[in-house]
């Protein structure tokens, strides 16, 4: 259910989270950051509610059963805790602009614990799916309508600002990135998919175990990434020099983790010992985790271009070269087969954005 929600909240966001970003410093004329951020919200969380509508109606048994839920009265409960999810996803974003880094940590803190933890506390006394799916809606219900209420009081409503000028600027650039998380969430699972057909659970969990050993590079860019997008949208005319400096140093401390980490992995697997057969394999899961990163630089300068088209193109490229490569040497070469092709798909990935 909550792996559901996730994905079904990156498609009905409709890209228009990083149409926010892109455009809140810039937004059309006679409108500003915060009309921008209405009018994002609204669109896509009446999308979603206006589809829960037509799916709960007209096709709540076969997406049930499609889904493998027992109950029909789960697919309403699916799309309002994708639409809370969403919500709340909106005003993280929002915070996240403003440099509001109190209420950024403390926010994203509540959205993850929502989306990992408060959900299960049912399951101290009942089994009941239902049940849980409450919980989360609770959740996320609580941390949309306190942090919503929070922000109009910093910034109560001005007027009525002309949406059709906000939605022609915004909505080409978001509906372009719409398929990347999707495409995004597929090539990252579709690895383990295959290998879980070809070699089996044992080799699946190896190599899960390590690809997510391998996202501790991500540390280095994690925060980081969080206030420089906004730096970047905001000051781009005017500070190339030390972007550009600033990019060049974040790839230096990339190239440094990675080293590190694959020269001490032999003391990485002595500490866990059950997952030493994906020792031969690290550096290239490393490797696919580098690429990934690199991207920080890139995304950017298509951004600013408003060609997002050429991300998701590459995203795309990503997608489908995982899946002919893996599809090809996962059954003759097990993990290694399907590391390979993970690396050389985000490779492909990199430099066509690069480019």
């Amino acid at each position: 259910f909550m792996s559901l929600t996730a994905t079904l909240m990156y498609m009905g966001i409709l890209g228009l989270d990083q149409s926010l970003l892109r455009f809140f410093h810039q937004p059309p004329s006679g409108a500003d950051g915060r009309d921008l951020y209405r009018a994002c919200t609204l669109f896509s969380t009446g999308f979603m509610l206006a589809a829960g509508v037509v799916c709960s109606v007209f096709f709540a048994g076969p997406l049930a059963a499609a889904l493998g839920f027992e109950r029909r009265v789960m697919i309403p409960l699916l799309f309002l805790n994708a639409a809370l999810y969403m919500t709340v996803r909106f005003l993280n974003v929002l915070l996240r602009l403003e440099n509001d880094l109190r209420a950024y940590t403390a926010e994203t803190l509540w959205m993850q614990a929502c989306y990992s933890l408060i959900y299960l506390l049912p399951g101290l006394f009942t089994s009941a799916a239902w049940w849980f799916a409450l919980a989360s809606i609770l959740g996320f219900g609580m941390v949309a309508v306190a942090y919503t209420v929070k922000a109009h009081r910093r910034h109560p409503h001005p007027g009525k600002p002309d949406y059709p000028a906000i939605y022609r600027t915004v909505l080409p650039y978001g509906l372009l990135l719409a398929p990347a998380p999707v495409l995004t969430y597929f090539n990252t699972t579709l690895s383990q998919s295959m290998i879980l057909a070809y070699a089996g659970k044992t080799a699946q969990g190896v190599f899960g175990f390590g690809v997510t050993l391998a996202q501790l590079v991500t540390t280095v860019q994690a925060g980081f990434a969080t206030y420089w997008g906004p730096y970047v949208f905001s000051h781009y005319r005017t500070e190339q020099e030390r972007i550009a400096r600033i990019h060049d140093f974040l790839n230096f401390l990339i190239f440094g983790f990675f080293c590190v980490l694959v020269m001490l992995e032999d003391v990485i697997f002595w500490v866990f010992p059950a997952y030493k057969a994906c020792l031969p394999i690290f550096p290239l899961l490393m490797l696919n985790a580098v690429f990934t990163i690199l991207c920080e630089g890139t995304v950017y300068g298509n951004s600013i271009a408003r060609k997002p088209f050429h991300d998701t193109i590459g995203i795309a490229l990503g997608a489908g070269g995982n899946l002919v490569l893996c599809g090809l040497l996962a059954p003759k070469m097990g993990l290694l087969g399907a590391a390979l092709a993970l690396a050389v798909s985000n490779g492909v990935m990199f430099l066509y954005r690069t480019l």
